[in-house]
């Protein structure tokens, strides 16, 4: 059910039978069939390990490029392996195999009492603002103002979307289905392949997502519908500005900055001026290496940024690397910490602390062995490296103090070619080094 290949040479997973792609609940490709039955996953790759990206082009749907696009790039060395999709660190749990097993065993619209009751404990888990934790409450009792719900409650209104004036404006509609909405619908690569109409229940679209997709881009879907919805209002209100273009990007960033800012304990937070949360300098003797990805989801794009300094703050090296593909953010962030291991030890930069502002990155390289994720080889370079430097480790910390990488991570984005500076930083840059430095 939830279990689906790891793609590492790719010689012993079929194409079109097996199950590797990233897109629940069938994990199959859903093009129709081009290139040979018996065809594996090896054929699609170039002779250095990338996808063959015209082949692919040439033979697949465009959602089905996507998600192929967004597996991670994996050394020729590295054999398949089943991962258990719904965690992280792909192994399977009981708690993710029942969520899985109910939402697979029960009728198409249906939900059960156990599974309404485990949706509402999510709700009030995510990892979201408060304000659109009532929206989505909202959402799922109908308590939208749409146009189809002031029609049915007698408002003069002719229940037609604002937005393309054809179809009922129903919930689904809305922030989702309306034909306006393609390239949101486009730059939500995790949710290609599920089957969304206008008329499913809110409710019901929660409950198949939560079992469907990873609680991480839940989160950012949440944002997504939230952001989409203030469009839908600005639209009615006759206001400017909407871009639904960068919705799924913005919504990105907005998450990652809200999630950074809730890591900072209650108490730092009532001084503003005096205890906003300032880079940690490293222990005597050693650097400090700071990592950080961000995306531009509707261009296809990543960006990695690294910043290696001394305990006085002061910048050895700095960079910013564009990547074109989709990896998920997990993948990002373990890209840009590889990244900047490498950059320091081609330096010579040893000993460092590195800090990464990835939870999951730095909870799977201490467990050591995340050989059954998407992102275990990646994780395990990381480990091999750490352990073979004498001294070297891995920390999370904050957004907040990690600002000098993001913003780099942020400028290659925008980039022609990746960057690097030597003894100096960037101009985009210089003021968050001097902030940082005053520490």
């Amino acid at each position: 059910m939830g279990s689906r290949w790891r793609i590492g040479r790719g010689n012993s997973v079929h194409v079109y039978s097996d199950r590797w792609i990233p897109r629940p609940t069938t994990f199959k490709v859903i093009s129709p069939m081009k290139l040979n039955e018996r065809v594996t996953v090896d054929s699609l790759k170039l002779a250095s390990g990338h996808w063959n990206v015209d082949l692919l082009k040439e033979n697949f749907l465009p959602d089905d490029v996507d998600m192929i696009l967004s597996l991670p790039p994996v050394a020729p060395s590295v054999d398949d392996a089943l991962l258990w999709h719904f965690e992280s660190d792909g192994n399977y749990s009981v708690r993710s195999g029942y969520r899985v097993g109910c939402v697979m065993s029960a009728p198409p619209g249906s939900s059960s009492l156990d599974e309404s009751t485990s949706w509402w404990k999510a709700l009030w888990r995510f990892r979201i603002p408060p304000k659109i934790k009532i929206f989505l409450w909202r959402a799922c009792h109908h308590w939208l103002p749409t146009m189809l719900f002031l029609a049915k409650r007698g408002v003069p209104s002719d229940g037609l979307c604002p937005r393309c004036h054809k179809r009922l404006e129903s919930i689904i509609h809305a922030i989702w289905g309306c034909r306006d909405l393609g390239s949101v619908r486009r730059n939500c690569v995790f949710l290609h392949g599920l089957v969304i109409t206008d008329d499913m229940h809110f409710h019901d679209l929660m409950l198949l997502i939560l079992n469907s997709i990873k609680i991480s881009e839940v989160e950012l879907l949440c944002v997504i519908f939230w952001r989409v919805w203030f469009y839908r209002n600005q639209l009615i209100h006759k206001l400017d500005g909407q871009d639904l273009g960068e919705v799924v990007n913005w919504a990105s960033n907005f998450l990652e900055e809200w999630q950074s800012y809730q890591m900072v304990t209650p108490s730092t937070k009532v001084n503003v001026v005096e205890q906003i949360p300032k880079w940690q300098p490293p222990l005597a003797g050693y650097w400090k290496i700071n990592t950080d990805a961000a995306s531009c989801y509707r261009n296809r794009i990543i960006g990695l940024g690294i910043v290696v300094r001394d305990v006085f703050g002061t910048v050895k090296l700095a960079c910013a690397r564009k990547l074109e593909a989709m990896f998920s953010p997990l993948v990002a962030e373990a890209l840009a910490v590889l990244d900047g291991i490498h950059l320091a030890v081609d330096a010579g930069l040893v000993p460092f602390q590195i800090d990464t502002d990835s939870l999951i990155v730095v909870n799977l390289v201490n467990k050591g062995d995340s050989s059954s994720a998407d992102v275990g080889h990646i994780i395990a370079d990381i480990v091999r490296f750490l352990r073979s430097l004498e001294s070297c480790s891995i920390a999370f910390t904050p957004r907040k103090r990690n600002a000098v990488a993001h913003s780099l991570a942020r400028t290659a984005l925008s980039i022609a070619s990746d960057r690097c500076w030597v003894d100096s930083c960037p101009p985009c840059v210089e003021r968050l080094v001097l902030l940082d430095s005053s520490v």
